[in-house]
């Protein structure tokens, strides 16, 4: 079957789209789920129609769930997510809960560039939202990470970012983030100190 998969992309588009359809239906009726998920994700990243491309996700986001899916439960999330911010369509709770269930995964397995996608995305509707509690909380979590792993300068933009976003701002009208607001407080100094030596 992985033979048939790589040949179904050197095809041209139309071709492809059949072959993989055909190719997802074989590994569902086999009960090769994760299989069927990773055949599923290929058609909606050659799918051009945007409502037909969330409609793939969607089927897939499901798909996985029931399945135990987590690795592709998650793309189809992140892909989700991407849409909804570039189009400037509204995150549903649902998807919500679903975005950040799928950072907390990430963060855990060490999963980088996903990660990334989704702290971006995430970072994105919080934004829109005004949500500062879970934009402290965001912060918190991803800067530990990049200085785990030398991603400073990303630490430093987003940091620079929710110190523009608080200006202004009651901090004393904010619950429950007084262990984000003191983390924030001790980056701010510290990068300020790396930044004046």
């Amino acid at each position: 079957m992985h033979k048939q998969f790589l040949l179904a992309f050197e095809t041209n588009r139309a071709k492809a789209l059949a072959s993989l359809i055909s190719l997802e239906a074989q590994a569902r009726r086999k009960k090769s789920f994760v299989g069927a998920n990773n055949i599923k994700l290929s058609i909606a990243s050659k799918t051009q129609d945007l409502d037909e491309k969330k409609k793939i996700l969607q089927q897939v986001v499901k798909s996985a769930d029931i399945e135990n899916d987590k690795y592709n439960y998650m793309r189809a999330t992140l892909e989700l997510g991407k849409m909804h911010v570039e189009s400037g369509d509204a995150v549903t709770e649902k998807h919500m809960r679903a975005l950040i269930d799928s950072y907390n995964y990430l963060h855990a397995e060490d999963l980088r560039e996903f990660t990334k996608v989704c702290h971006d995305v995430l970072w994105s509707v919080f934004c829109e939202r005004k949500n500062t509690e879970n934009l402290l909380r965001l912060f918190r979590l991803s800067s530990v990470k990049w200085r785990l792993v030398g991603e400073e300068k990303q630490e430093r933009r987003y940091n620079i970012m929710l110190n523009k976003h608080l200006e202004g701002k009651q901090v004393s009208q904010l619950q429950n983030v007084s262990r984000e607001l003191l983390y924030l407080e001790s980056r701010n100094r510290n990068i300020i100190s790396k930044l004046s030596r």
